[in-house]
């Protein structure tokens, strides 16, 4: 996983309010404790009683060109009801293809052509292998399990529709990453021996627990109702949780926290 890029997505419904909360966060980033970013959001073009498009708002320059639009030349590109205008589709993956290494590279959106290889894809394929990036994908929640199929083996962070502060706090500069070591049974419930997330600053153990719940199936392995299960073991830096603190004991920056079935062998 060392020479790859570390991925970040960001989805839920359409129009839901994800490129909206990504444009106003990145603009409210306190200067230098912000990840620079380069890259392009999607900005919807709305009509009446309907949306016409979407224009490409460039994070470097500030630029907006037409992206998408309901009426297209008989040759560009088509994804549902709108066609891309091939020009800007160009200067998207130019965009990709020319951003720097140390500052975030954001993506919106991948769609249905990046699922069959087209669209930006090339381009972002390019940097998928650069172990020092950073990069937060806007995806679709319909298209989300596609998507993770064609990052397997990528450090994998998702952000779903109420994990704003989490994501926020990233963009601002004010999270911790935390290594996340399972063993037993959770590696294949977890998909790995080992991940890494990032967590706002002053976040608990119950909060990456929760985290960790992101289906019923893994809730389910975790806690009983609001409850973690007794048999589950959770250690920080290869210590068991402080009895003063608990499942409340606060994370750092660097934290290594093993998680393992009492009785799930070894």
């Amino acid at each position: 996983m060392g020479s790859l890029a570390h991925i970040r997505i960001l989805t839920g419904p359409v129009e839901s309010g994800k490129t909206s909360f990504l444009r106003e966060a990145l603009a409210r980033s306190p200067g230098a404790a912000s990840p620079a970013a380069d890259g392009y959001l999607s900005l919807r073009v709305p009509g009446p009683g309907r949306t016409e498009g979407y224009d490409l708002f460039a994070l470097g320059d500030a630029s907006i060109r037409p992206f998408l639009r309901r009426k297209g030349g008989a040759d560009w590109p088509k994804v549902g009801p709108y066609s891309l205008v091939p020009e800007t589709l160009a200067l998207a993956g130019r965009i990709i293809r020319e951003s720097r290494a140390g500052r975030l590279l954001v993506v919106d959106e991948i769609g249905p052509l990046e699922m069959t290889g087209s669209g930006v894809w090339p381009a972002l394929s390019e940097v998928l292998g650069d172990g020092g990036r950073e990069i937060l994908l806007v995806v679709r929640d319909v298209l989300l399990k596609t998507c993770l199929g064609k990052l397997a083996g990528h450090a994998l962070t998702v952000h779903g529709p109420a994990d704003g502060p989490a994501l926020r706090a990233f963009l601002a500069g004010t999270d911790i990453a935390v290594e996340i070591r399972f063993f037993a049974t959770f590696k294949s419930l977890f998909w790995s021996g080992e991940r890494t997330m990032r967590f706002p600053a002053g976040a608990a153990v119950l909060d990456l627990l929760r985290a960790l719940g992101d289906t019923l199936e893994r809730r389910g392995e975790l806690f009983d109702g609001e409850a973690l299960r007794p048999h589950i073991v959770v250690l920080v830096n290869g210590t068991s949780l402080p009895a003063a603190t608990g499942l409340e004991t606060p994370l750092a920056e660097g934290d290594a926290v093993s998680i393992f079935p009492l009785l799930g062998g070894g």
